[in-house]
């Protein structure tokens, strides 16, 4: 029997109920195959181009934080270094003795001499040594003392002898005589 004649053996309402049936499954069919793909597409893409903005906005961030780090580690070095992290160690004598005597003259300190001395190897560090005599009063001395270490960065004092040149004045002028000692790294050019 063919097709044609079994759907006219069928009442209106099997019929009826016959084509909502293949309707229900041809949109049933159409949706799973052709709008659900599509809609999982373009939520990933939803997805992705979510993530990527927010990869963005990290990414400038980021972008920031290493700037602020940047800053951060020049500052640092400022610190150790004062204005010699640069320098190469063949300009760094003539350096230090042009800052000692800018120095002196800030803080009214007379300088008399900067000898420039062996220095050694200390673990990965080369020691830049500086015998310094100076001449002022006692708060010029301390005055040019506190400021040493902001022009040079980490300067450490080894040794140093202070004396009176007179005693007759209410504040004497002072010999001040320092072993003045500066670290490198030692693969630092």
């Amino acid at each position: 029997m063919s097709l044609v004649a079994q759907l006219e053996r069928l009442d209106d309402r099997s019929l009826l109920l016959l084509l909502v049936g293949a309707g229900a499954m041809l949109l049933a069919a159409g949706i799973t195959y052709l709008v659900v793909p599509q809609y999982k597409t373009l939520r990933s893409a939803v997805e992705t181009r979510a993530t990527m903005q927010e990869t963005v906005t990290k990414g400038k961030a980021v972008y920031g934080e290493l700037d602020l780090l940047a800053a951060q580690v020049d500052e640092l070095r400022q610190q150790v270094h004062g204005d010699m992290a640069n320098r190469p160690l063949k300009q760094m004598e003539s350096y230090i003795i042009g800052r000692l005597q800018k120095i002196s003259w800030q803080h009214n300190v007379e300088l008399r001499g900067v000898a420039p001395g062996p220095g050694r190897s200390v673990q990965m560090f080369k020691e830049i040594v500086f015998d310094v005599e100076l001449v002022g009063t006692y708060f010029d001395l301390v005055a040019w003392l506190r400021d040493l270490s902001g022009q040079l960065g980490f300067v450490v004092v080894k040794e140093y002898r202070m004396r009176p040149l007179s005693t007759a004045e209410a504040e004497p002028e002072l010999s001040l005589r320092l072993k003045m000692v500066s670290y490198r790294l030692v693969s630092e050019p």
